[in-house]
């Protein structure tokens, strides 16, 4: 069990996380609700695009955010948790005001909408592959902390 623990926060830096079936019932259900959290962070990005970023813009990305956290792990699919969890922090920064609302936020949020959105596609994987969705995680984290939203893609890079 600890060793599924460590593995949400490994940020895809051994490439060794485990991941879930990819079919099933239970696989599609996962999927079609990935599409739906999807939905609402493209929502926010076009939002934040027009300088929208009051509580009730936010409300569903962040809905969708704690949704994506606990239902990663309970699939089986530890990097959407782990993105779940980067974008619990980084959504209040954004509501608050800490963080300076840019292109590249609305960028990264509309990137993650993209691979959540493509996660069951295997002509899009590369951008949903368990390793793409942790770097996003780590991006999303670098930026809810004030870094860059462009910086490393992910802590071991250069």
């Amino acid at each position: 069990m600890s060793g599924s623990v460590y593995s949400l926060w490994d940020y895809g830096g051994s490439g060794k996380v485990e991941e879930g079936p990819r079919d099933g019932d239970l696989y599609e259900l996962f999927c079609n609700k990935l599409a739906e959290m999807a939905g609402d962070l493209s929502a926010l990005a076009n939002a934040l695009r027009t300088g929208q970023r009051d509580h009730q813009t936010l409300k569903p990305a962040r809905t969708a955010a704690h949704r994506m956290h606990g239902a990663g792990s309970m699939y089986g699919h530890p990097c959407v948790s782990q993105l779940g969890a980067a974008l619990e922090q980084l959504l209040p920064a954004i509501e608050a005001g800490q963080i300076a609302v840019t292109d590249a936020a609305s960028t990264l949020l509309d990137d993650c909408a993209d691979a959540l959105r493509h996660f069951d596609h295997a002509e899009h994987r590369g951008a949903a592959t368990p390793q793409a969705i942790s770097r996003l995680a780590w991006q999303c984290e670098c930026a809810a902390r004030g870094g860059s939203t462009d910086g490393p893609a992910s802590p071991t890079d250069p």
